[in-house]
Order: C-alpha cells, then sequence, then structure tokens
C-alpha cells in the first residue's frame, strides 16, 4: 500500500467516532471551522493527486488543491480586514 494512503488511513482511524456527525448535526464553527473545513479539503485533494495513478486526475486534484488555497488565503485576508475595520474606533460606536 502506498505510504501517503496508508498515513491517511491511519489518521482517519485515530478520530473517534463521536465526532463523525453528519452535516445536520455539527454546530455552525464560524470562521475557524471554515478554515479547518478548508485545511481538510486541501489535505484530502492533495492525498488523492499523490495516490492516483491517472494522469488526467493528477491535474484535476493539484488544480483543486491550488484553487482551495486561493479561496482559504482570500478568507484569511478578509477576515482579518473585517476585523480591522471593525477595531477601528468611531465605527462602531
Amino acid at each position: 500500500m502506498d505510504a501517503h494512503l496508508e498515513s491517511f488511513l491511519t489518521r482517519l482511524q485515530a478520530v473517534p467516532p463521536s465526532t463523525m456527525t453528519t452535516k445536520s448535526q455539527r454546530p455552525t464553527q464560524g470562521r475557524e471551522g471554515t478554515v479547518s473545513t478548508l485545511n481538510a479539503a486541501i489535505e484530502a485533494m492533495d492525498l488523492a493527486e499523490k495516490i492516483s495513478s491517472i494522469t488526467p486526475a493528477k491535474a484535476v486534484f493539484g488544480t483543486v488543491v491550488i484553487l482551495l488555497t486561493i479561496i482559504k488565503v482570500c478568507f484569511l485576508l478578509f477576515r482579518d480586514e473585517m476585523f480591522q475595520v471593525h477595531m477601528q474606533p468611531g465605527i462602531n460606536g
């Protein structure tokens, strides 16, 4: 078995079943939940790219990783910008 796949499966088995809930059961996690979801998606696509033996699939997974990373960076920049706007004196009070 590929080392990347084996590592992924090991990490997946380490997750307690109580943390694996359906989307409707999960509470809204806000900004931090968005970042952790993006991180998980990036990691999953990166792993899929590494273990895929089909060249077109590797290209698609690589492109998705790049797009998700861009979305994550833009989200973090936007989040920090909004935080700074709300912290300026006189804006909210």
